[in-house]
């Protein structure tokens, strides 16, 4: 590695930047048997963040089935943690986030109503939802989102259940 000039920019070959491989928050030198999923779980949350990022514009089909790869790589990597505690509150959080997501792909009052109604909710409570001024997070919580986008429907629509992988 050479030294830097001040005032030159900085630029780092492939090779210096792959000096150090890590696997998912694991160096090749440091393997261990045991890890502790509580330090690791905002890596797998930013990444998961990335891929349902509301202003991505894909298919709502492309990211659950993006989100759905990811998932299963993150939980075959822990699956070397001995708790499982700790991938109930992941799994409860990515489905809330496939809610938030399909939320924002229906964007018009309209279009909400017409598919809340299409997932039986009674008509007079989609009004509550469909023309609510609440955030995309905070609404993807209500009882009236939740019923509709229940976990049967999401696991019909390839919603990753990571409890189950």
């Amino acid at each position: 590695m050479q030294a830097r000039v001040p005032g030159e920019i900085s630029r780092t070959s492939a090779r210096e930047k792959s000096a150090e491989v890590i696997v998912v928050g694991r160096t090749r030198q440091g393997l261990d048997t045991r890890l502790n999923l509580r330090e690791r779980a905002p890596r797998g949350v930013s990444a998961a963040n990335q891929i349902t990022s509301r202003n991505r514009g894909h298919r709502v089909q492309d990211v659950i089935d993006e989100l759905n790869l990811y998932a299963r790589g993150w939980l075959n990597y822990h699956k070397l943690s001995s708790t499982y505690r700790e991938v109930k509150d992941p799994s409860e959080w990515v489905k809330r986030r496939a809610r938030l997501y399909y939320w924002k792909q229906w964007k018009q009052p309209r279009t909400r109503r017409r598919h809340l109604l299409a997932l039986g909710i009674f008509p007079h409570r989609v009004h509550l939802a469909s023309r609510s001024r609440k955030g995309y997070w905070r609404i993807s919580q209500t009882s009236i989102v939740r019923t509709a986008l229940n976990n049967r429907w999401l696991e019909e629509q390839g919603v990753p259940n990571l409890r189950t992988i």
